[in-house]
């Protein structure tokens, strides 16, 4: 009997071929591998770690329920970065509706969230406005990465460029964000 490669050593192309197939071996080698990443997005936005937990064993619960229709367009750990993010968003709609969710960057005895409210909104849309002005393959690394989760290698191999300059793109975008709400916080030309 020829003994096959270890899971770890598989592309999650071929991890996705084999887990749709029901293979429990490859399943268990994509929830080590992207498990921890996944904890990590959902507890930075939800800033509790059970929940967290819940959050993204529900997410590989899913999925592996999932494993004989399942179906991917792109990169998986974007498919994953995406369900928990939406589970997240989820999580916080029933919390609302439930009265259990509270702004933690509110102080707890004022009534300015109005304003806060708008402060926010137009620091949004002065970031949306600075990611747009950024280069096009700059603004497309950048965006790659944040909003898909994408790795340095996944980017490189999307844009079909090197992983140095994938980062050599995603400096300069942060430099030029970093410096330009600087200056608007600082109120500098």
């Amino acid at each position: 009997m020829v003994k096959m490669l270890s899971y770890k050593q598989h592309s999650d192309e071929l991890l996705i071929s084999l887990f749709q197939s029901g293979d429990r071996a490859a399943f268990d080698e994509i929830y080590e591998r992207y498990w921890d990443k996944l904890f990590v997005v959902a507890a930075r936005r939800l800033g509790n770690l059970d929940e967290a937990k819940d959050i993204v064993q529900e997410v590989m619960f899913r999925l592996w329920q999932r494993r004989g229709i399942f179906s991917l367009q792109g990169y998986l750990s974007s498919y994953l970065a995406a369900a928990v993010k939406y589970e997240v968003i989820n999580k916080i709609v029933r919390q609302r509706k439930e009265g259990r969710y509270k702004l933690t960057s509110l102080p707890a005895n004022t009534d300015n969230s109005t304003q806060e409210y708008l402060d926010f909104s137009a620091l949004e849309q002065r970031l949306t406005v600075l990611v747009k002005a950024l280069p096009e393959k700059c603004r497309m690394a950048f965006t790659l990465s944040r909003e898909h989760g994408m790795s340095q290698k996944e980017i490189a191999r999307h844009m079909q460029i090197s992983e140095n300059t994938v980062e050599s793109h995603l400096k300069k975008a942060l430099k030029f964000l970093r410096t330009n709400l600087r200056l608007l916080f600082t109120g500098l030309p």
